[in-house]
């Protein structure tokens, strides 16, 4: 529900990003009347794992989280989608520095007894797959930048309605 939730938030304040006319109002309105409904799941989750699991340098991150989500409404309310969407992408890095800041050493944590824990140390691969995996990355990266630069060309500005094509009939 926290992914959900944040991502139909993020999703519509994406949509009066990048929309015009009504379709933008339509994306902003709900994306002003998700937010706090939207976020509650994620940030209870967060509060959770600091309650449990936590540091104290994580309780900053997690403050981070609420108060980059009430400049996101803020921003949405007083109609700055740009603003918006950038504070929305400061609460998802700082959900993901207090999650993972609030596991370490841990990844995955054992429900049943502690020492079945998956800790980074006996998760970590071998030095043949890391060489293997620098090499794809070399490659993949490049073309993964390449395409996220096209794709931003394509979608720099914003469309509405006048853009889709009339239908011919047959």
């Amino acid at each position: 529900m926290a992914i959900v939730g944040f991502s139909l938030v993020h999703g519509a304040a994406f949509l009066a990003l990048k929309t015009t006319g009504d379709l933008r109002e339509r994306a902003r309105t709900i994306a002003l009347r998700f937010l706090p409904v939207g976020l509650l799941p994620l940030v209870a989750f967060l509060v959770v794992v600091q309650v449990r699991e936590g540091k104290l340098w994580t309780l900053i991150s997690l403050a981070i989280v609420v108060l980059a989500a009430a400049v996101a409404w803020l921003r949405l309310y007083v109609d700055r989608d740009g603003q918006a969407f950038a504070a929305l992408a400061v609460v998802i890095t700082a959900a993901a520095v207090t999650f993972f800041g609030a596991l370490y050493p841990n990844v995955l944590p054992s429900t049943l007894d502690p020492a079945h824990s998956l800790t980074i140390m006996n998760s970590a691969v071998s030095h043949y797959t890391l060489t293997v995996m620098t090499w794809v990355g070399a490659f993949g990266a490049p073309a993964v930048l390449i395409y996220q630069g096209w794709t931003y060309w394509v979608f720099r500005k914003r469309i509405g309605v006048q853009h889709i094509p009339a239908v011919h009939a047959s």
